[in-house]
This record gives C-alpha cells, sequence and structure tokens, in this order.
C-alpha cells in the first residue's frame, strides 16, 4: 500500500466518522425540539400541573442542547473542509459536544419525572 493510499483511506475514515457525528448531533438536536413540543403539550393539554420546576429545566436543557448541536455540526463541517488540521478551537469542540451530551441526558431525566409524576397524579376531567 503506498503512502498516498493510505493517506486517501485515512482521510476518508476521517470524513465518514465526522459524518457519524455530525449525525449524532443532528438527532439530538430533533430530539430535543420534540421534546420541547411534548413540555408545551403537557402545559397546554393539562391545567395543573405539579413540579413545573422539572419541566422548566427540561426546556432550557433541551433548548441549550439544541444550540450546541448545532455549533458542534458547524464546528464539524468546518472541520472536514479543512481536513482535521489541529486549530486552537478544537478543545472547546471536546468540551462543549461532551456537555452538550450530559445537559440533553440531563434534560431527558427531568421531563421523565415531570412526566411520570403529572401522569400518575392525573386525574381527568369530569364530565357535566
Amino acid at each position: 500500500m503506498t503512502e498516498e493510499s493510505r493517506e486517501g483511506a485515512k482521510d476518508k475514515a476521517f470524513e465518514e466518522g465526522s459524518k457519524l457525528f455530525y449525525d449524532a448531533f443532528k438527532h439530538l438536536t430533533t430530539i430535543s425540539a420534540g421534546s420541547i413540543l411534548l413540555i408545551l403539550t403537557f402545559f397546554e393539554k393539562i391545567g395543573a400541573l405539579r413540579y413545573r420546576g422539572f419541566a422548566v429545566a427540561a426546556l432550557v436543557g433541551f433548548i441549550l442542547s439544541i444550540i450546541g448541536s448545532v455549533l458542534a455540526m458547524w464546528f464539524l463541517a468546518k472541520d472536514v473542509s479543512i481536513r482535521g488540521v489541529k486549530t486552537p478551537l478544537d478543545k472547546y469542540f471536546h468540551l462543549g459536544s461532551r456537555a452538550t451530551g450530559i445537559i440533553f441526558i440531563l434534560s431527558f431525566v427531568c421531563l421523565v419525572i415531570f412526566a411520570a409524576i403529572n401522569l400518575l397524579n392525573y386525574a381527568p376531567p369530569q364530565n357535566r
């Protein structure tokens, strides 16, 4: 295998890995947006909700997750265009991508707790 073909294979592997990361952040953005709609639906359909703090924390977390994911996708697109050359911003990408994932997981946990509490205590309105 020549040096040129090894370099081409390395570039292709880097590009494919970046696409996988990009897709992961794209899905994180989609799930976060759907979760925001779910929270808003809870507030619209069910009047008296308990532990709204969990919903607010989840809402803020999902918004931060969307912002972090979009920034990460922007960074990945730029990184592919420069073929993975190390830049001073790389450390921010690594820190930001981890923070985005952690924020998403914590937001999802808050949403699950909020939904469980409110669904367990839900009493449908009485027909008159």
